[in-house]
């Protein structure tokens, strides 16, 4: 299948995106993934962009201008202005160093900016003796989702889904030895940090062989978007 950037048509109504990570666009798991939502999407008579990150020639490297938010190029402006139309963001791309690519982590740094995707709020000051209990409670899982809502954020993409698709080479022992990494850079730390909400994920472990999607994998996948629609 040969990637067709889609026309971005709004007429009264948002425009899913798909944010693809992978330098095959025809003969990779990632590939089939991709396809099998675009087919679900059609089957639906739905809206869907795709954002090839490989296709497209994106630059992963933040620049200088950028950094110092002197100046924001019409390129990360047009990113940005996709995602602000979009109520469901989907992300395939293959675990890579227990990490995304880095074509992908710098689409994040570039784009996702403050102002944009955030913005800091003034921190409370707590006594110093205080520091080491609230770090202490920070580390404690189950007190996660009450500590997050109360982070010194304003989150800026509230009312914007996530669904993210993983291919990895390792199984799910792997996946949890090492802490579960990926989940904690990309869903925790960036998306849910800028009010994406539900974040759903799907790993595929031990993805090897023909690129055929799991009927486990497409069931997931069909079964979280038509709850979203």
């Amino acid at each position: 299948m040969v990637l067709k950037q889609t026309l971005l048509i709004y007429r009264g109504g948002s425009l899913d995106i798909v944010i693809y990570s992978h330098p095959d666009p025809k003969n990779s798991h990632n590939a089939a993934v991709l396809s099998f939502v675009q087919d679900l999407y059609k089957e639906a008579g739905k809206k869907l962009d795709i954002i090839d990150l490989y296709k497209e020639g994106f630059s992963p490297l933040l620049t200088l201008e950028e950094y110092s938010e002197e100046k924001i190029s019409s390129d990360i402006k047009k990113y940005q202005n996709k995602i602000m139309q979009a109520d469901i963001l989907i992300f395939i791309f293959p675990i890579w160093w227990y990490g995304p690519p880095a074509i992908l982590k710098g689409f994040f740094d570039r784009v996702f900016t403050s102002g944009f995707a955030y913005n800091f709020k003034r921190q409370p000051r707590f006594p110093k003796f205080a520091e080491g209990v609230i770090e202490w409670l920070c580390l404690q899982k189950p007190l996660y989702p009450f500590i997050v809502r109360r982070l010194p954020v304003e989150k800026k993409l509230i009312g914007k889904k996530a669904l993210i698709v993983n291919t990895f080479g390792g199984n799910k022992a792997g996946y949890n030895l090492f802490g579960r990494a990926v989940e904690n850079m990309v869903d925790k730390g960036t998306l849910e940090f800028c009010g994406i909400s539900p974040i759903r994920r799907i790993n595929w472990f031990e993805a090897r062989g023909p690129n055929v999607v799991p009927p486990q994998i497409q069931s997931q996948i069909k079964e979280t978007l038509m709850n979203w629609w």
